[in-house]
């Protein structure tokens, strides 16, 4: 938040960008959620899954509750708990006040179940529609999320946002013409591994 503050938006994609790398370099070896019940061990809790996962979480979190709403949570979550111990249950019951939003589902998602979305998709443009298909092929859990596809054309980006909620997904999208490119989650607010 700090570099995209001083820095811009794109230096915040850019730092994303790099957490992402290490996020899912991380999962390899130890697949494990954000809050692992298995660790014993308090020396062992910090890791890439605290701190860049957590980061992205919160940055998922942001783009949900929008900006306002989201410092508005945060600032409220400091005031209260100000040299105080707090839960993460704590921190969620504090941003479902403020945006008066039920967040249980989304925190039980992206903190209790290991790894992220993996997703392989194709497109087609055919009698001025976009065809799109969303596959997530990671075996353990199928994620719920909001997905941003940016479609490019004559050099213009228009986003448009498809609720996935299987493991395979369609959806048809109105295109006056065949578009340049499509790009997933163009602005960087989804955390997920793209395959080919």
């Amino acid at each position: 938040l700090y570099q995209e503050n001083v820095y811009g938006d794109e230096k915040r994609k850019e730092e994303l960008a790099i957490d992402r790398k290490e996020v899912f370099e991380y999962y390899l070896k130890n697949p494990s959620p954000i809050i692992d019940q298995s660790i014993t061990d308090p020396l062992k809790v910090l890791s890439v899954n605290t701190y860049q996962k957590a980061g992205w979480v919160l940055n998922m979190l942001r783009h949900k509750l929008g900006e306002g709403v989201f410092w508005e949570g945060i600032r409220t979550y400091y005031s209260k708990f100000q040299n105080a111990n707090a839960m993460t249950d704590d921190f969620r019951k504090v941003m479902e006040e403020v945006s008066g939003t039920n967040l249980k589902a989304f925190f039980d998602q992206w903190l209790l179940i290991k790894g992220q979305p993996e997703i392989k998709w194709d497109w087609t443009y055919r009698n001025g529609k976009i065809d799109i298909a969303i596959d997530q092929i990671q075996d353990h859990y199928t994620f719920q999320f909001p997905l941003e596809i940016g479609i490019v054309c004559n050099g213009q980006l228009k986003i448009n946002t498809l609720q996935i909620d299987k493991k395979s997904t369609s959806f048809t999208i109105p295109a006056a013409s065949s578009p340049d490119a499509l790009v997933l989650d163009p602005e960087s607010w989804l955390l997920f591994e793209e395959k080919k």
